[in-house]
């Protein structure tokens, strides 16, 4: 018994070149399946993080543009596709949309102290469009993501 057990050992120390081709072939299979799996998750995973930057950031510009309209105003003008403020501190502020190229744009906020100095921000960068329009004592404000997606918003006036 204990002849025919060291017989067997001494024959299966040892992985042959035939089953290791077929560890080897079995194991590029499945990484050939899973791959592509992994790489359309990554690309959906990626566009989801960069509509929800987008999203983020079109909201904090219109907050911004309705805390500029509504904190310490003395008066908000709109002429010319610009939002004109002035401020209790006797600053100025525009707000307008700069297309730079390829319908692609910014919308920027210019800060006037006096009329000597001014000062220029960008508060939303790579845009289709930002539209407003005035409906009495309301202004609707319309951005445009360079993806394509729209937001809106009401803003009421102090008169």
């Amino acid at each position: 018994m204990r002849i025919l057990q060291r017989k067997l050992l001494k024959k299966n120390k040892g992985i042959s070149l035939v089953e290791l081709i077929t560890a080897i072939g079995l194991c590029s299979i499945i990484i050939a399946m899973i791959i592509p799996t992994f790489l359309r998750f990554n690309y959906l995973y990626n566009k989801l993080i960069i509509n929800s930057r987008s999203c983020s950031y079109v909201n904090e510009a219109m907050i911004f543009i309705e805390n500029e309209i509504h904190q310490n105003t003395i008066n908000t003008i709109v002429i010319n596709n610009k939002i004109k403020v002035e401020k209790l501190d006797g600053t100025k502020k525009e707000i307008y949309f700069i297309e730079k190229e390829k319908n692609l744009g910014n919308i920027v906020v210019t800060y006037y102290n006096n009329s000597y100095s001014s000062a220029t921000n960008i508060i939303l960068r790579n845009i289709s469009a930002f539209k407003f329009t005035i409906k009495g004592n309301l202004i609707y404000l319309n951005i445009v993501t360079s993806e394509g997606k729209s937001f809106e918003r009401c803003l009421y006036l102090k008169i």
